[in-house]
């Protein structure tokens, strides 16, 4: 099997390199090298003797990896549903305060507004995608970012089967570009955030957008190359690095195509296919 380009590029250049991550298409891999001198060298306890070869060192760390990513998928979760939860509590105080000062009607507006809002993002996508993990992210984000001050705009068409996406890896996507889009808008005057999700032709297209300064174009390429190239540690990318990594190693894993644009703010395209046996209802193998 041929080794992929950032290591052959590391293995060749003989430079020394100290707990490296190197992506493949289905391992994570920790590498370490450093020059090693001949045996004549050492016996003569020659210091500084010119090095003979290299020595490499390579610890799989993809079930670890794996792990992690789990771990975040979930943490991502807890922390949507937490902000929910508090959101309605402050609100659920509103009305029971303005129900105190005698405004009945104050609190029955307050409460059928904030019920009819969280009503409607939950029928967008039920009455489309029909994902229940998607939409319990989206409504626990939707609070994350009224508690941040931030407006979230969320869209859904189309139709998304059951069992034709790990919902698990789409989570990890969906959540980790929200949760970077969140923290780009925090910083922005406009403080905004789009959200879209379109399911046709055989494929979900998740788009998300940002108010913020958008991504420099010399990180955009150096995230493309993440894992191809000597550049192998996740860059910054304005705190995006670890997220876009754990995207990055999630859209690969449902076989789907990532784009990133900066168009004032920034725009992430992810294109994922979904499962044909699933999307026919199992009918594929009739024909």
């Amino acid at each position: 099997m041929a080794l992929p380009a950032s290591i052959r590029a590391l293995l060749t250049s003989g430079r020394v390199a100290v707990d490296e991550t190197h992506l493949t298409a289905d391992r994570v891999l920790v590498i370490s090298q450093k020059a090693a001198a001949g045996p004549e060298a050492r016996a003569a306890g020659q210091e500084g003797a010119e090095a003979s070869g290299t020595v490499v060192t390579l610890r799989d760390r993809t079930d670890f990896e794996e792990l992690s990513g789990e771990l975040a998928t979930m943490r991502t979760l807890s922390e949507a549903l937490r902000a929910q939860t508090h959101e309605h509590a402050n609100r659920l105080h509103t009305v029971s305060n303005l129900i105190e000062l005698g405004r009945i009607d104050d609190a029955l507006e307050f409460a059928v507004r904030d019920e009819q809002e969280s009503q409607r993002l939950t029928d967008t996508f039920v009455d489309s995608l029909d994902e229940p993990f998607i939409t319990a992210l989206m409504i626990g984000k939707a609070a994350q970012a009224h508690e941040r001050g931030i407006e979230l705009t969320v869209t859904a068409t189309g139709e998304l089967p059951p069992g034709s996406l790990d919902a698990r890896d789409l989570v990890t996507v969906a959540g980790n570009l929200l949760d970077n889009a969140l923290d780009a808008a925090a910083d922005s005057p406009d403080r905004h955030v789009w959200a879209d999700f379109v399911a046709a032709d055989g494929e979900l297209l998740i788009t998300i957008a940002d108010s913020g300064t958008g991504i420099d174009p010399a990180d955009i390429d150096t995230i493309f190359r993440l894992g191809t190239t000597e550049k192998t540690a996740p860059v910054d990318a304005g705190g995006r690095g670890f997220g876009l990594a754990l995207v990055r190693q999630a859209v690969a894993r449902l076989g789907g195509d990532l784009r990133i644009e900066s168009d004032g703010g920034a725009i992430f395209t992810v294109t994922l296919p979904l499962a044909a046996d699933t999307r026919r209802g199992g009918d594929a193998d009739d024909e």
